[in-house]
């Protein structure tokens, strides 16, 4: 034997449960605060990312073409990739 259910009744329970969940979402949203930026400005001169900027700037085309530079580091990973280039025709020979 089915239970019968009364249409009227599950429709009652349905708007209930509806406006139910409007109330609460609306206590959510009543009760947030709006959240700023966690962010602030850095000089491009300070920042360490300005260079990686200026090179996608470059990929892209946006920006004016400009030599990064990194300073002592770039001179010593130059150095070091010469070194290597000047080892490896020794190391085929062997």
């Amino acid at each position: 034997e089915k239970p019968v259910f009364d249409p009227e009744l599950v429709q009652r329970v349905r708007k209930e449960k509806a406006s139910r969940e409007r109330a609460y979402i609306m206590r959510q949203l009543s009760g947030a605060h709006i959240e700023r930026p966690k962010t602030f400005q850095v000089s491009l001169e300070k920042s360490r990312f300005a260079p990686i900027k200026r090179i996608m700037e470059q990929i892209r085309g946006e920006g004016p073409v400009q030599s990064v530079g990194t300073g002592p580091r770039r001179l010593a990973i130059t150095q070091q990739k010469d070194k290597k280039e000047d080892q490896a025709p020794a190391l085929l020979k062997d």
